[in-house]
């Protein structure tokens, strides 16, 4: 999952959508995206000077490259939310987090952390405990397992 974000974009008037800015955005995962946004950035204000960007996490999605499933070669590529690929991007540097770790580790909300890591258990990426019984010390680790099912994708469940 190490490689280099890289960034598609798709601009609304804010009078086409809602313009308001989510506050469980995380800083600590922007950096990851940084290049890719200013790049972005730096080309959307030369073709419209005068306009402002205002970036919607809550209403982001990407695509995560996978590699640490046991049953595939390739890998396998997710269709995620921004949130989750904040909580994904963790799994780099270790396997299994507590509720807790994830928490400080990516600064969303409680609530929203727990839809997040509930779609992630529902669709066997993640190893861990249903959205009910979720609890501060309960923990999460990659599926090494993971096969692939009739979709990859956590359809319909985007944040």
């Amino acid at each position: 999952m190490a490689s280099e974000p890289t960034l598609d974009a798709i601009c609304y008037p804010t009078g086409r959508m809602c313009s308001s800015v989510s506050k469980n955005v995380t800083e600590k995962n922007k950096h990851k995206f940084e290049k890719a946004v200013t790049r972005f950035q730096r080309f959307y204000q030369a073709k419209h000077s005068g306009r402002k960007l205002n970036w919607l996490y809550q209403l982001s999605k990407g695509e995560v490259k996978a590699n640490y499933a046991r049953g595939s070669k390739t890998g396998f590529t997710f269709q995620v939310s921004t949130y989750q690929i904040g909580v994904l991007l963790q799994y780099n540097t270790a396997d299994t987090y507590t509720f807790t770790e994830l928490a400080t580790r990516t600064e969303l909300a409680s609530e929203v952390l727990k839809q997040v890591l509930t779609i992630l258990v529902k669709s066997r990426v993640l190893n861990g405990e249903a959205e009910e019984t979720i609890n501060p010390n309960s923990k999460f680790a990659l599926n090494f397992d993971f096969k692939r099912y009739a979709t990859a994708k956590m359809q319909g469940h985007f944040l």
